[in-house]
C-alpha cells in the first residue's frame, strides 16, 4: 500500500518498454472480487512469476518459492473483497520484495527515487540464459548481477574448449600442440589426447611442468606419439575452478620427414566470431566468450569460472537500466509494479524489508504442512499450476513458433485444479497444461500416481486403425489384429482422449497415446475387443510391466547381400566401431532412426560425411524482463565437430524415420536432410529438439519441458512440425499381418539401388 499521487511510470507494453503519460484515477473498483476463485488465483500467478524471476532483492533470492506459492494461493482463496485480494498478494510478496507494489490499475504508484549516491552503489539485476531452476548448473544459467552465483557445481573441477580431428593421418607420428595462455586467476592447462576404437584410451599429455599460473602472455606446448590404431585426436585448453584464463593462437604440428609440419585448424586464434566457432566444450558453471584481448590478432578466448564469493560474471551485455520497473496488469482491477534493478549498499539490496513483516512471513511459510501428493490441498494444487505456468510464461522459447494462448491455459488449469477430486485428476490437469505448449519433450511425472501397467501388446496406426505389431500373449492377441475396444470403451476414442493429454506435434501425440492407452493397475486384466480379419472377438488379457517391442533385425546385421542394417536405438559406439570394416565394405547401409540413439555419440557421423557439416543452431534465449523470453537476444551454439574421418562408409545411405525420432535423433537427421548425407524414408519426425529443463513443482511432481529453441538449418520451424522424409512410406494392415516391415523393406530397396 502507498500514497496515491499522479506520476510518470515506466510501463511494460506489447511493443517494448516505454515511458507512459500519467494515469489519472477516476474509476471505482468493484465492491467484491470476481466470484470465480480461479480468477483471483490468476492475479496472484501473474504477480508471483514476475517477482520470483525478475525482482532482484536479497530476500526474494533466498526465498522458498514453492512455499510462497502455496501460502499465496491459500490467502488469495480466502479473500472476500478487492482490498482483501490486494492485501493477500502483498502479504506474501512485499516482505520479500519491499519495493514491489500491488495497486488498483487506474491509480499507479510513485516511481522509485534513486539515492543521491547511486553512481557509487552496486546495481543488482537478474539475467537469464534460459532459466536455471535448481540443482547443478547446466546449459541454462540465471545470475543476479552484483551477487555471487547461486548455482552449486558438481562434477569435474575444470572446463574449457576442445577440437577433434580424424586421427588416421597422424597414426604412429608425433604431434605437438601449442597455444598462448594468460591467467587472470587460478590455473590453466593445455592438453592433447588420442582416442582408440571402442572408447579405449590412447596417449594423453598435458603440460609436463604443471598448470599455467602466469598473468602475462606466454606460449606453451605439449606433444606425444599418436597410437597406431587411434581414430580421433582431441586437444584444447582448460581452466581449473575457480579461475579465469585467456587462450589464443592454437597451433597443431605433426612430425614429418622434413621436420614439424603445420596442420590447419579452424578458428585457431578466435577471430571468426564473437563465439568460439569451431570449438566445443565449456563445463558446469563455466563461461566462454571471445573478447578484444589477444596475443595474436585482435581477439582471444576467455574461459572463466568465478570464485563462490565473487560477483557472478554477466551472462551477456544486455541488462535493465537501474531505475527500470515493470508494471503488469494482473486482473481483478489490479496491477503490480516490479522494480527490475535495485541498488545495494553495505552488502544489502535497498530498500530493506520491514523486519516484523518478514518474520511473520517466515513463520507462516515454516508453519505450512509438508506437501502431500497423495492428498493435495486446494492451495497445493493451485500452487503447482502457478509455478509451472509462471515458468512457461516467462521462459518458454517457442512462443513465436506455435500458437500458445498461455492466458487461456492458466484459466483452464486453475479451474481444473480447483475441481480435481483425486491425485490422478490433478495429474491430468498438469498434463493438460503442459500439452498446451505443443512440446514433444513436455511431460509430467506425477508423485503419488502410479505409472500403470501396459497391455501385453504393442500397436501402431495403419490405414486409420489401431493394429497390433507385437504381442506377449499370442494365444489371445495376434500380430495384425485390429484393436476395437478396451473394457467396453472404443479403442480409438481412448487413444484420442489420451492424445489430448500429450504434448507435442500431432504425430508425436499419436505415438505416445498408442504407447500408453489402456494402461491399468499392476495385476489387473483388460477385456480387449479385436477384429481379426473380419471376425470380431473379445479376449481377457493380463497387463504387463512393459509392452513388447516389434521385432527388428539384429542391431547390426546383413539384411541382404551387401546391405547392412544398423538399429541406432540398440547400437553403441563399441559395436559400431567393431563392425566398421563391414560397414565400409557394404554396398548400402540402412540406419534405423525410429527410436533414440541413447548409446551413440556423434562419432559415427564422421564416417558417413564427405565434407564438414554442422547441426542447426541451438538457441538459449536471453531474458531480463517479465514475459519477454528472448527479449535480450539469444546464445547460439551448434555442432561444429562433425568432419570426414577414415575409414569412410561410401555405400548408399538410407535413414528410416518416423515420430519416434526425437531430439538428439532430429539433430542428426537435420544434418542428413540439409547436407544430403543420405535418403530419409518413412514418416515425419517428432518435432522436438533442444535440451530439456526439469522443473520440480510444490506437490512433488516433476515437469519436463524444452528450454532451448531449435529451428531447421534454413530457419524453418521444427518445433511441433518435424522433419518430413524424402520418401514417405505408410504401413498397411496387410503388410503387418504378413509380418512385414514395409518401411524397412523400402529402405533396403533404396540402399540396393532399386
Amino acid at each position: 500500500m502507498r500514497d496515491t499521487h499522479r506520476r510518470w511510470v515506466p510501463v511494460l507494453a506489447a511493443c517494448g518498454w516505454l515511458l507512459a503519460a500519467p494515469v489519472l484515477s477516476g474509476s471505482t473498483p468493484p465492491a467484491t472480487p470476481d466470484p470465480d476463485p480461479a480468477a483471483r488465483l490468476e492475479a496472484f500467478a501473474r504477480a508471483y512469476g514476475a517477482v520470483r524471476f525478475f525482482h532482484p532483492s536479497d530476500e526474494a533470492a533466498a526465498a522458498d518459492w514453492d512455499r510462497v506459492a502455496r501460502l499465496g494461493a491459500e490467502r488469495v482463496l480466502a479473500a472476500t473483497t478487492p482490498g482483501d485480494l490486494e492485501r493477500a498478494i502483498e502479504s506474501v510478496l512485499r516482505p520479500l520484495a519491499p519495493s514491489v507494489d500491488v495497486f488498483s490499475t487506474d491509480d499507479p504508484p510513485d516511481p522509485l527515487v534513486p539515492p543521491a549516491d547511486a553512481d557509487r552503489l552496486t546495481v543488482v539485476a537478474w539475467q537469464h540464459a534460459g532459466v536455471w531452476l535448481d540443482g547443478p548448473p547446466n546449459v541454462y544459467r540465471s545470475v543476479r548481477l552484483g551477487r555471487p552465483s547461486p548455482m552449486q557445481v558438481t562434477g569435474p573441477p575444470f572446463g574449457g574448449v576442445i577440437q577433434a580431428l580424424d586421427a588416421t593421418p597422424f597414426r604412429g607420428r608425433r604431434v605437438r600442440l601449442s597455444a598462448d595462455i594468460r591467467v587472470e586467476s587460478g590455473q590453466a592447462q593445455l592438453w592433447v589426447r588420442a582416442d582408440r576404437p571402442g572408447g579405449q584410451p590412447g596417449f594423453f599429455q598435458n603440460l609436463p611442468n604443471g598448470p599455467v599460473t602466469s598473468t602475462t602472455w606466454d606460449t606453451y606446448a605439449v606433444e606425444g606419439t599418436v597410437d597406431d590404431d587411434a581414430d580421433m585426436l582431441a586437444f584444447g585448453g582448460l581452466v581449473l575452478r575457480p579461475g579465469t584464463a585467456w587462450l589464443d593462437a592454437f597451433r597443431l604440428d605433426v612430425e614429418g620427414a622434413a621436420g614439424w609440419e603445420p596442420v590447419a585448424l579452424p578458428n585457431a586464434s578466435f577471430e571468426a566470431a564473437d563465439r568460439p566457432e569451431g570449438w566445443g566444450g565449456a563445463g558446469p558453471g563455466y563461461t566462454l566468450d571471445v573478447r578484444p584481448e589477444a596475443s595474436d590478432g585482435d581477439r582471444a578466448l576467455r574461459v572463466s569460472f568465478p570464485s563462490p564469493d565473487d560477483p557472478a560474471a554477466p551472462l551477456f551485455d544486455a541488462r535493465v537500466s537501474p531505475e527500470e520497473t515493470a508494471i503488469i496488469e494482473i486482473g481483478q482491477g489490479l496491477s503490480v509494479s516490479v522494480p527490475l534493478a535495485l541498488y545495494s549498499r553495505d552488502g544489502q539490496t535497498r530498500p530493506r524489508p520491514d523486519g516484523a513483516e518478514l518474520d511473520a512471513l517466515d513463520a507462516a511459510l515454516a508453519g505450512l504442512p509438508e506437501a502431500d501428493a497423495g492428498s493435495p490441498s486446494l492451495a497445493l494444487r493451485a500452487a503447482d499450476v502457478i509455478v509451472a505456468w509462471s515458468t512457461f510464461h516467462h521462459f518458454y522459447p517457442y512462443l513465436d513458433d506455435v500458437e500458445v494462448d498461455l492466458d487461456a491455459a492458466l484459466t483452464e488449469a486453475l479451474e481444473g485444479a480447483l475441481q480435481a477430486s483425486t491425485p490422478a485428476d490433478h495429474c491430468d490437469v498438469l498434463r493438460q497444461l503442459v500439452s498446451r505448449l505443443e512440446d514433444g519433450h513436455g511431460n509430467v511425472r506425477c508423485a503419488g500416481v502410479e505409472r500403470g501397467f501396459d497391455l501385453p501388446f504393442s500397436v501402431e496406426m495403419a490405414e486409420g486403425q489401431i493394429v497390433v505389431v507385437a504381442t506377449a500373449d499370442s494365444a489371445q492377441v495376434q500380430r495384425g489384429d485390429v484393436v476395437v475396444s478396451i473394457d467396453g470403451e472404443a479403442a480409438m476414442a481412448l487413444v484420442e482422449a489420451e492424445a489430448t493429454l500429450m504434448s507435442g506435434s500431432p504425430q508425436w501425440r499419436t505415438h505416445r497415446a498408442l504407447r500408453t492407452f489402456g494402461r491399468g493397475n499392476a495385476g489387473s486384466t483388460a477385456r480387449v475387443g479385436l477384429d481379426r480379419e473380419r471376425r470380431r472377438m473379445e479376449v481377457d488379457v493380463a497387463r504387463v510391466e512393459r509392452a513388447p517391442a516389434e521385432q527388428r533385425p539384429a542391431p547390426i546385421s546383413e539384411v541382404r547381400p551387401g546391405i547392412l542394417y544398423v538399429d541406432i536405438d540398440r547400437t553403441n559406439d563399441s559395436l559400431f566401431t567393431a563392425r566398421l570394416g563391414d560397414l565400409v565394405d557394404a554396398r548400402g547401409v540402412v540406419l534405423d532412426f525410429r527410436g533414440y540413439p541413447r548409446q551413440m555419440s556423434t562419432t559415427f557421423l564422421n564416417h558417413l560425411v564427405d565434407e564438414p557439416v554442422v547441426s542447426a543452431w541451438l538457441e538459449t534465449l536471453r531474458t531480463v524482463r517479465p514475459g519477454q523470453p528472448g527479449g535480450a537476444g539469444v546464445d547460439s551454439v551448434r555442432w561444429e565437430h562433425v568432419r570426414p574421418m577414415e575409414p569412410h562408409i561410401g555405400g548408399r545411405l538410407v535413414f528410416l524415420t518416423d515420430a519416434r525420432a526425437i531430439s538428439y535423433a532430429e539433430s542428426i537427421l537435420g544434418i542428413v536432410d540439409h547436407f544430403d548425407v543420405g535418403t530419409t524414408v518413412g514418416g515425419t519426425t517428432a518435432g522436438a529438439n533442444g535440451n530439456v529443463n526439469p522443473l520440480a513443482l510444490p506437490g512433488g511432481h516433476q515437469v519436463a519441458w524444452t528450454g532451448m529453441r531449435v529451428r531447421r538449418h534454413d530457419g524453418r520451424v521444427l518445433h511441433a512440425v518435424g522433419i518430413e522424409p524424402m520418401v514417405e512410406v505408410r504401413r498397411t494392415l496387410a503388410g503387418i499381418r504378413a509380418g512385414r516391415d514395409e518401411v524397412l523393406e523400402r529402405g533396403i530397396a533404396i540402399a540396393a539401388g532399386e
